[in-house]
């Protein structure tokens, strides 16, 4: 009897782990949650899982493909950072060519599968977001803290895709979802900056409010634009857009995240900003499916 012994090149599945950390999956699923919520708010059509799904893995090349190409053109910035020096591109496990050939065709698949299968519009403002993204957003990072405006454009986008994707067209309201999704942005991004202060400036990146340093300035700026956020997300409630579990639980949420943001306010430390953070990545999931669910 003979055993015949398989032998799997270990080098391939490091391969295949180093780009499926280019497209930074948790980052890239926190897009594609929002893409979805907005496509259920606006759809008046019964919910098809196989269309939830397929936007879903469309979306997720897309943005996937927009982070990557992120890495490759940061990949010197990354080597000088502590984060990100140990990243596929710095530490050379994959060439910056394949990288782009892997990132090239996702996005093809991404941009003709939403084009496709939904509609011309999502399928351009899906290029559109990937365009501001990598073309304007990246090399504008070392250049000003005002990249952090730039970005949240990019950022913000994806909304509008599911939205446009659900119904076709652009209407009023879809563009409530989008100022959700911009002002959120500038709390949690900053809340991010000041902890990683130090990290971003081996790289020659300035990302707190307006290039501040971690002061009470910067933390000013966060609480205010927490405030922002924060009246941007009841507006649909005064629209009646949306019912009164939405009133409840968004007011609520938005008291708590100014009392987080206030206490940073107070503090100051890395600690709060960490605070700021995580209450952030709860903040905006939430809000979105209450807008999705909780239609009148």
């Amino acid at each position: 009897m003979f055993l015949v012994e398989s032998k799997l090149n270990p080098a391939i599945f490091v391969s295949m782990k180093s780009y499926w950390t280019l497209l930074k999956p948790r980052l890239s699923l926190l897009v594609v949650i929002s893409t979805i919520l907005s496509f259920v708010y606006a759809t008046d059509l019964p919910l098809v899982f196989t269309q939830i799904l397929e936007l879903g893995i469309y979306g997720f090349f897309i943005t996937g493909s927009a982070n990557l190409f992120n890495q490759v053109i940061e990949k010197e910035l990354d080597a000088k950072m502590n984060r990100t020096k140990m990243r596929p591109l710095p530490t050379q496990d994959l060439n910056e060519t394949n990288a782009a050939i892997f990132g090239f065709v996702l996005l093809l698949l991404g941009i003709l599968g939403i084009g496709f299968r939904f509609n011309l519009f999502a399928s351009v403002l899906s290029f559109v977001s990937f365009a501001l993204y990598v073309f304007i957003y990246t090399p504008y990072k070392t250049k000003s803290p005002l990249s952090v405006l730039i970005g949240a454009f990019p950022g913000a986008l994806p909304v509008l895709v599911g939205c446009v994707a659900a119904s076709g067209n652009f209407q009023p309201d879809y563009y409530l979802l989008f100022g959700i999704q911009f002002f959120w942005q500038f709390p949690h991004f900053w809340a991010i900056a000041w902890v990683l202060d130090e990290d971003y400036q081996r790289g020659g990146f300035r990302l707190l409010p307006f290039g501040r340093e971690k002061d009470a300035n910067s933390a000013y700026y966060i609480f205010i634009y927490t405030v922002a956020l924060v009246l941007i997300s009841l507006f649909p409630s005064f629209l009646q857009l949306t019912g009164v579990y939405y009133l409840v639980i968004t007011f609520l949420l938005g008291i708590g995240f100014l009392i987080v943001t206030l206490i940073h306010m107070k503090k100051l430390t890395d600690v709060t900003a960490k605070r700021v953070m995580f209450y952030s990545f709860i903040y905006l999931p939430i809000v979105q499916f209450l807008l999705a669910f909780d239609k009148i």
